[in-house]
């Protein structure tokens, strides 16, 4: 086309509805509806301009291949539509969206080109594929609840360091220019980061609520890293990296690195905060550095779930901890001059003695004692003496405090109405007795029996709660003979609800026949209720909405026997 139309209707196709003018500027009037729309004045001689006089909305794609849109207010982008640019530009704001993409094709001129009024509404997801060589400036902070996806070309931020937040998946197989901004996380779901070689980011904030980020390529932070919402899982292939100098800000239960982190260290001395957790337990560490040079040196930590290798245990200590413990490495032992290593601890670390808790680090196939004190029972920390090389770490103990007993395994199942619980321990010295706990709810606890300690090497316990509820959790805790306490983990064992509808009062009086539907089918939409003779004549046919008593009229049947069914979608 290539003069003004008017479009009141809808123009819907697969194809594309295309202006291609010559020499002249022409609108669009009529509130109009294209599936898909492009603009492409490339025969002209001039820059001319498609003026939307009313209201148009895109459902599918709109092209600006080359050439103006002066949309005014009249531009509206519905869900899931996209503007796909090359030569073409916006002259104004999109004035109504609801998530929509932007794609960046191949474009004329070899300078670069700054993004305009395509980037001022609600954005889905972002594709660059304008090819080697040609890039794209940003004019304003790039905010996508879905991905960005840089397939060739450079995308640049400018020294004017415009911020990029991304909801979905970050896939970069072309360039982002490093500049001094931020790249936020957030997404609600699952995040992954994808590239075809590492990646450097200035500032990097995670805030994803559910699912957390999972890196499939090396990642470095140079300046500043922000844990607030989601865990971020590493690999030692795809490894994320703290340059010197960066700082941590954050880290908690819901938000630590699931993995190895690498600090970089070019001074003299130096303390690096590694916020590391696991399984859901936030253990994250301290460690203080001085070096004999400011060669630059990686340090990378690791926290690893349960118990350590086996290793030959000094006279000062008489256990390590089977809960968890570090892993360090360096990548030039030959610069240290010495550290020191500060551990966090929490409840199920089992620190009722802190005066006796110690670190303990390995050497070959001996563990040696590094000292330390705990700060607190339950949770607090404790920081080493000076120690000259890296290796695992663990939480010891001078006296069997940590870990009085070796929880080896706890169970539970729920059989002919009773709850059977097993549990096995193992290096028992001076375990008093066991005490069975049990709550409805996993806040509120009571003991309902206890046992009596075997105290051996290895140990098998049982017991038997009669009157399981629907919902049910257990816990065994263990009381050593000086009152120390032992908590093994926490079990949830429930009851499936009898489903049934039975008749109340048979015979039935007064004309009315009564359902009893039991709890499980409440939640149905409808009973379904049938009346037959016992010949199989159905005579009365009925469905209601379920309720703990169901009142069914019978006052038209005569005297005698009667079959009745009712049934939801379950029973």
């Amino acid at each position: 086309m290539s003069s003004a139309i008017s479009n009141n209707g809808v123009a819907t196709g697969t194809g594309r509805y295309i202006y291609a003018l010559q020499d002249i500027n022409t609108n669009i009037t009529g509130a109009g509806s294209y599936s898909n729309l492009e603009i492409d004045f490339s025969t002209t001689t001039t820059a001319k301009t498609l003026t939307l006089s009313n209201p148009t909305t895109i459902t599918g794609t709109l092209y600006l291949t080359e050439g103006t849109i002066s949309n005014g207010t009249n531009l509206t982008m519905s869900a899931g539509s996209a503007i796909e640019l090359a030569d073409g530009t916006l002259s104004n704001s999109i004035s109504a969206n609801n998530g929509y993409d932007v794609v960046y094709d191949p474009y004329s001129t070899l300078s670069p080109k700054t993004t305009t009024n395509e980037l001022t509404g609600s954005l889905r997801n972002f594709t660059l594929q304008t090819g080697s060589g040609l890039s794209i400036n940003l004019n304003r902070n790039l905010v996508l609840t879905g991905n960005l996806t840089l397939s060739s070309g450079t995308l640049d931020p400018t020294t004017s360091n415009y911020n990029v937040t991304i909801g979905g998946n970050y896939t970069n197989n072309a360039s982002l220019f490093y500049r001094n901004n931020i790249i936020t996380f957030n997404g609600a779901s699952a995040q992954t980061v994808n590239a075809s070689s590492s990646q450097s980011f200035y500032d990097a904030v995670i805030n994803n609520t559910t699912g957390g980020i999972q890196l499939n390529t090396p990642v470095t932070v140079n300046h500043s890293l922000t844990l607030t919402n989601g865990i971020v899982s590493s690999s030692s292939v795809n490894l994320f990296s703290l340059a010197d100098g960066s700082t941590i800000t954050g880290g908690n239960s819901s938000s630590y690195i699931n993995g190895p982190l690498r600090h970089t260290m070019a001074a003299i001395s130096g303390i690096e905060f590694f916020p590391l957790g696991k399984s859901g337990a936030y253990r994250p560490m301290t460690l203080s550095v001085t070096q004999l040079s400011t060669v630059s040196t990686n340090y990378t930590a690791e926290l690893l779930a349960g118990a350590p290798p086996s290793r030959t245990l000094p006279s000062t200590l008489t256990q390590v901890s089977s809960v968890r413990y570090y892993t360090i490495t360096t990548s030039n032992n030959g610069n240290l001059s010495f550290a020191t290593l500060q551990i966090n601890y929490g409840i199920d670390d089992n620190v009722t003695d802190p005066a006796t808790l110690r670190i303990a680090k390995s050497s070959g196939s001996n563990w040696l004692d590094i000292g330390g004190e705990g700060s607190a029972s339950g949770s607090g920390n404790i920081t080493s003496d000076p120690f000259n090389s890296f290796s695992d770490f663990v939480l010891a103990t001078s006296t069997n405090i940590i870990l009085p007993l070796k929880w080896i395994s706890f169970t539970g199942l729920i059989q002919n109405g009773v709850a059977q619980l097993k549990w096995q321990t193992a290096d028992e010295t001076n375990t008093a007795y066991f005490n069975i706990e049990k709550s409805i709810n996993g806040i509120d606890w009571g003991v309902i029996g206890v046992i009596n300690s075997i105290n051996s090497n290895l140990n098998n316990y049982s017991f038997i709660d009669n009157r399981p509820a629907s919902e049910n959790y257990y816990r065994i805790k263990s009381v050593d003979g000086d009152g120390k306490l032992s908590y093994s983990k926490l079990i949830r064992l429930t009851t499936s609800v009898a489903e049934t509808i039975t008749v109340a009062g048979n015979p039935a009086k007064a004309g009315t026949i009564k359902l009893l539907i039991s709890e499980g089918l409440l939640q149905q939409e409808k009973v379904e209720v049938k009346i037959f003779t016992e010949s199989g004549q159905l005579i009365l046919s009925e469905q209601k909405r379920p309720a703990p008593f169901l009142l069914i009229n019978a006052d038209k049947l005569v005297n005698g026997s009667y079959i009745v069914i009712a049934k939801t979608g379950n029973v």
